[in-house]
């Protein structure tokens, strides 16, 4: 995972830590929903190729505001700064023990 990668999964994931948490079976239940379809694995990833898109909108929309694009820099630097100072699997492992602790937020 590059520095770009983790920085849109840090800017996601403080997003999402602003937002209301959802439990893990309405996410699914949300995912199946919105597609249309059964298989929840198929839904799932229906669902992200949608966020995909999504990331990519916002970050157009970061890169034409000031404010969110010092964030996205901070962020940036700071998947840079675990890149070069950590393997792959310690950045991912530190990404994971950050979204564990956001999802635990209430």
């Amino acid at each position: 995972m590059d520095s770009h990668a983790m920085a849109v999964r840090f800017a996601a994931l403080a997003m999402e830590a602003r937002e209301r948490e959802l439990s893990m079976a309405k996410i699914i239940e949300q995912a199946i929903e919105e597609t249309g379809m059964t298989n929840p694995q198929a839904a799932m990833e229906e669902v992200n190729k949608r966020m995909q898109k999504e990331i990519e909108e916002v970050l157009n929309d970061i890169k034409s505001n000031k404010e969110l694009m010092e964030e996205a820099e901070a962020w940036e630097a700071l998947g840079d700064l675990l890149e070069s100072n950590l393997t792959s699997e310690q950045a991912q492992a530190f990404i994971d023990l950050v979204e564990s602790h956001i999802k635990g937020l209430k």
